[in-house]
């Protein structure tokens, strides 16, 4: 019986394996506000469901101007929601781990191809 049991859960184990694991890539670039880097952030790239997008989020931290998805939070490839919450690095603490905040959550559509890339964000977009 103990066999089985362990039979079983190695079959599903190589059935899920097989199915095909998301493919995250390595993220990564610069993000402006008003023409100037920002100091301190966060960008979650959340697949877009509206326009055929799937997938876990991808998520990376920004730091001087300068962004790279965090080790094991690439983003998958497709159409994507890029949701960014700006702050000035000043004064961080619990409440505020980016500083005060630069201006409310800021979103951007963004395509990602799949595998590694640099993305550039110029904010906000004048439309």
């Amino acid at each position: 019986m103990r066999h089985l049991a362990l039979g079983l859960i190695v079959g599903l184990g190589v059935l899920v394996g097989c199915g095909g694991a998301t493919q995250r890539a390595e993220i990564e670039g610069r993000v402006m506000w008003e023409g100037k880097p920002v100091p301190a952030g966060q960008v979650v790239f959340e697949p877009d469901p509206a326009r055929g997008g799937k997938g876990p989020a991808g998520v990376a931290t920004i730091r001087g101007g300068r962004f790279r998805t965090d080790p094991g939070f690439g983003a998958v490839a497709g159409p994507h929601i890029a949701r960014f919450r700006l702050g000035d690095g000043e004064g961080v603490n619990e409440l505020q781990p980016f500083g005060r905040s630069l201006c409310p959550e800021f979103t951007q559509p963004v395509d990602l191809a799949g595998g590694a890339a640099t993305v550039d964000f110029d904010l906000p977009i004048k439309q």
